[in-house]
């Protein structure tokens, strides 16, 4: 049902989850939590926004998405944005109240035997130049949430790296080592497979994922593609090498272990991994519904993006 409970929305979130613990401790249990941040409209607490000080040199103030505290586009020292000191105040809040569910699962004896993963959902909106201003409510103003997608090119809605490469963390104390970096690419569908394998059920065909444990472990998993669609584009990563694809006949090939990454379109130097890549592609997009690559005009966002992003190094 729904409930009007007074107080800040993610320490809100933190502590349904902790009660959710509370009543299924004795027994397997599923949580998802969806922290609704950083995400507009922005919302924060003077006991987060007081561990980020406006005026800041920007070689010192780095947040957990890895990104740097700005305040204009020359990238020079000074007054942190708003929506930038609303965005590392967000994250902090959600820093804690992970910390909080792990405290909860020691406190239970559960912490060892428990599977958690952290993952973002998507990139971060930029609103393509990060324009600051008010209100922090996007009615009215800019939109772009005062995260960061710094290296990676492009934002949320886009299928480069900016919008689909996002933190990914696995912690399994019974089973998996600590510390340890997997250099292989996975996607979040991998997590209902390893799940059900972690709960010694079987994983249906149907899913596209496959059970990390084995990888996390220290072993390899098969070598395999992994594919987007989402609006009119569609994109496939294999190896080091992507493809994107726009339905208005925009084709993008790119070297993903190369410094330049998305800077560089590469399909005029390899034609032919292009080819071979944009028909792994369309055979999968074919068995999804609706069937096959996109193929309606791209809408009026995609232009906005795809000009932008695109043009940015031609």
């Amino acid at each position: 049902e729904w409930m009007d409970v007074p107080g800040y929305r993610l320490d809100i979130q933190t502590d349904a989850a902790l009660a959710f613990i509370a009543r299924n401790k004795e027994e397997p249990f599923f949580l998802y939590l969806a922290y609704f941040a950083p995400h507009v409209p922005l919302e924060a607490t003077d006991k987060y926004l007081s561990r980020f000080p406006r005026s800041t040199d920007l070689g010192q103030a780095r947040s957990t998405d890895s990104g740097q505290a700005r305040s204009t586009d020359s990238g020079q020292a000074g007054e942190m944005p708003e929506r930038r000191h609303h965005a590392l105040a967000m994250m902090s809040a959600i820093d804690d109240g992970v910390g909080r569910i792990r405290n909860t699962l020691e406190k239970y004896g559960l912490d060892k035997n428990t599977i958690i993963f952290y993952i973002s959902d998507n990139g971060a909106p930029l609103a393509m130049r990060k324009r600051d201003g008010q209100p922090i409510d996007p009615v009215g103003g800019p939109w772009w949430d005062g995260s960061l997608n710094t290296p990676w090119v492009g934002e949320k809605g886009m299928l480069m790296e900016g919008g689909i490469r996002v933190p990914y963390l696995v912690s399994w104390p019974a089973r998996l080592p600590e510390g340890k970096t997997c250099a292989e690419p996975i996607i979040s569908l991998d997590v209902a497979a390893t799940c059900l394998a972690a709960a010694g059920q079987p994983i249906p065909a149907e899913l596209d994922g496959v059970d990390l444990v084995p990888l996390l472990a220290g072993g390899k998993t098969p070598a395999r593609a992994l594919y987007w669609r989402f609006w009119q584009q569609a994109a496939i990563r294999q190896g080091k090498w992507k493809y994107l694809y726009l339905s208005d006949g925009r084709e993008c090939l790119y070297d993903l272990e190369s410094d330049r990454h998305e800077k560089d379109n590469l399909i005029a130097r390899h034609p032919e991994k292009a080819k071979e890549l944009r028909g792994a592609l369309a055979e999968w997009a074919d068995g999804l519904e609706p069937e096959g690559l996109p193929s309606d005009p791209v809408n009026e966002q995609e232009k906005l993006w795809y000009e932008h992003y695109l043009n940015l190094w031609q």
